[in-house]
């Protein structure tokens, strides 16, 4: 094949040397060095010639050929730099120039394609019973100009998650054959939220770069997979000052802590809160984020052998106190609270359970609270009396941060700046999470699969995050 770009010289050269690629990297450029070995000695030196002769010869015959040659054999689009290729001795050294742009695009073209790995479902069922894994191959060449190849950091199994596998749950993404390519059937892809990493930009995008950290910009985006192709615009940049763990989950539970406590009451520094399920990842945050804000707030857990640990570590985060059940039931304990409040009213409540703990929850509201319900863990209705509707005017809404951001623009991106913010200045303690790596390298289909099903099967024991090493 020849080539006929400004910087082509003649192949003819190349014919009696088998080429080894040897790559070598440094902090500035990319060296693309090719050890060329010649298939047959070369014919001794003419005596009569002394050395200086020799390299005036050498100089001469010297041709240039482009590096995309070099890069992809049988392909020759003539691009810069020059490669010089010298016929003296026994090497042929090709160095790009120093330069990090063009360094990142030969780093791009050598990983021509890489192998995804994603968890999906067919239909909606039981999770341990619907999902399956799907590979197949993303082009890295073939970029459209703001495309990008993201890889997974981490992403979390959310109780959410599971309830779109059983198709119980009001937003989820589309069963299509366009999900994902090489499907044989309609599929969505699992999962929600998660931490990816830049590993090749198309041509026009400017606000990533390789190595950056992204989540995704919106909902139902399928997370559950090793990598995944898309538009810079379905991702937010992350700065990796932060944890993984915290970078993994920021979108769900901190976030709709924090717009729990910000956009519905005006609440001050000096204020209560009351909130349930105050142990989960929610409540949790809750704490942290009321704590930041000069809030008070009284957190209801369940019963439990070590109460006395759990009530160490929630007042740790900034709790101001804590109580069981059995305390939030109990109209004796009333006057206890009623001595913690010294006089104030609690202005907000935070329900994750349902049932009677959230009856008990809402007595302890004062005149024109708000209860906000965002979980049913126990299974059963919001119950509240009418007495507290008619005597002290509650208001009772539903809180969902996925209708929430859809209702309020950009509310996602302030939010999580907001929090973002609170996790630099040390305000969040790393979350807690039941780990689980992968070391993609390694992965085949039935062992990814078999990570997101254990996953699945022990979410009911503590919250779970998968790691891709």
């Amino acid at each position: 094949m020849a080539c006929s770009g400004p910087n082509s010289g003649s192949l003819e050269a190349l014919a009696p040397l088998a080429p080894v690629p040897v790559l070598l990297f440094n902090e500035k450029t990319l060296m693309n060095v090719f050890f060329m070995r010649e298939a047959s000695p070369e014919p001794d030196a003419d005596p009569g010639m002394d050395d200086d002769d020799d390299d005036e010869d050498d100089e001469e015959q010297e041709p240039t050929f482009c590096s995309c040659f070099w890069l992809r054999p049988g392909i020759c689009p003539c691009c810069e730099p020059p490669i010089s290729l010298s016929s003296r001795g026994a090497a042929l050294e090709i160095i790009l120039r120093d330069d990090a742009e063009m360094g990142a695009l030969q780093s791009t073209r050598l990983m021509s394609s890489v192998t995804a790995r994603a968890i999906i479902y067919n239909a909606y069922g039981e999770p341990a019973e619907t999902i399956k894994c799907h590979s197949y191959k993303i082009d890295v060449d073939s970029l459209k100009p703001d495309d990008v190849v993201v890889e997974t950091v981490a992403c979390p199994i959310n109780p959410s998650d599971i309830n779109q596998i059983q198709g119980v749950y009001p937003s989820r993404p589309p069963i299509s054959a366009d999900s994902l390519p090489e499907l044989k059937s309609p599929a969505a892809v699992c999962g929600n939220e998660g931490l990816f990493k830049i590993i090749a930009t198309g041509s026009k995008v400017s606000n990533f770069k390789k190595g950056d950290w992204c989540i995704p910009a919106n909902v139902n985006f399928g997370s559950w997979c090793t990598h995944k192709l898309g538009s810079d615009k379905e991702f937010i940049k992350v700065p990796q000052t932060i944890s993984v763990n915290h970078a993994a989950t920021i979108s769900v539970n901190p976030s709709s802590a924090y717009q729990m406590l910000t956009y519905f009451e005006e609440l001050k520094p000096g204020d209560w809160f009351i909130q349930n399920g105050a142990n989960s990842q929610v409540g949790r945050a809750a704490i942290q984020i009321g704590k930041k804000l000069g809030l008070n707030s009284l957190n209801i857990v369940r019963n439990r052998d070590d109460i006395d640990e759990l009530v160490a570590d929630l007042t740790a985060l900034g709790a101001t106190k804590v109580i069981t059940e059995d305390d939030n039931g109990s109209k004796e304990f009333g006057k206890t609270i009623k001595s913690w409040l010294n006089g104030k009213q609690i202005k907000l409540g935070m329900n994750c359970v349902g049932g009677s703990s959230v009856t008990g929850l809402a007595r302890k509201l004062g005149p024109d609270a708000t209860l906000l319900t965002y979980g049913g863990m126990s299974m059963k209705p919001v119950i509240l009396p009418t007495s507290l509707f008619i005597f002290k005017n509650l208001t009772a809404k539903g809180f969902w941060i996925t209708g929430n951001i859809k209702r309020i623009p950009n509310s996602r991106i302030d939010t999580i700046k907001a929090v973002l913010k609170m996790i630099e200045d040390g305000d969040l303690a790393e979350p807690k999470y039941d780990e689980t790596k992968a070391k993609v390298s390694d992965l085949t289909d039935e062992k990814l699969l078999h990570i997101f099903t254990a996953g699945l099967a022990n979410s009911k024991k503590g919250k779970q995050l998968v790691l891709f090493e």
